[in-house]
């Protein structure tokens, strides 16, 4: 039996040709169409793997030379900014980085009340140097998004849509994988 080399879950096929039983990585086939029976096995598979390994994490880190599995938040505001464009991120005050603090606890409130997140009960933010286990693709497209809404900035068209989708798009993903998606209307 072949061992994946990762620390989320994993779930076994049987090779078509060969017969041999394969171990590869995600609570159930990526691959395969999502149905409600996939759906009800990922998420009883990940919300196992979630109360023992709390800090699980395909999307980051986006700052590989940082040993965490997640960034921390002084690190994602800088990036925020650097991608924004309009301030050099080595500039930045104190004043602006409590601002990106607020801001990130403006993403964990959406992270909590998003129906995919499996961690209601998520922390804030309460020092720079922090991490939560958010993907920080979504941690920088939700700060960039809020930073746009305080300023003002016309930006906001392009950073609200971005910002949405890629919360949306990132936790699906991370919960059911990317194949088809099949709908069932309840009786």
């Amino acid at each position: 039996m072949s061992v994946p080399i990762t620390n989320e879950p994993t779930h076994t096929e049987i090779d078509p040709v060969t017969g041999a039983t394969i171990t590869r990585p995600g609570a159930v086939d990526l691959r395969a169409d999502v149905t409600v029976d996939k759906i009800a096995d990922a998420d009883g598979v990940t919300a196992e793997f979630y109360s023992s390994a709390p800090k699980r994490n395909r999307a980051s880190s986006m700052n590989p030379q940082i040993a965490e599995p997640y960034t921390p938040l002084q690190n994602l505001a800088y990036d925020a900014l650097r991608e924004y464009g309009e301030a050099n991120p080595g500039t930045i005050d104190g004043d602006t980085s409590l601002l990106f603090l607020r801001l990130a606890n403006k993403i964990i409130e959406d992270a909590r009340m998003h129906p995919l997140y499996p961690m209601p009960d998520l922390d804030y933010y309460i020092a720079l140097t922090d991490t939560r286990p958010i993907p920080d693709i979504i941690m920088i497209a939700g700060l960039q998004y809020y930073y746009a809404l305080q300023q003002s900035s016309e930006k906001i068209k392009l950073k609200q849509p971005e910002y949405f989708s890629r919360l949306n798009s990132t936790l699906y993903n991370r919960l059911y994988g990317n194949g088809k998606i099949e709908i069932q209307p309840r009786k």
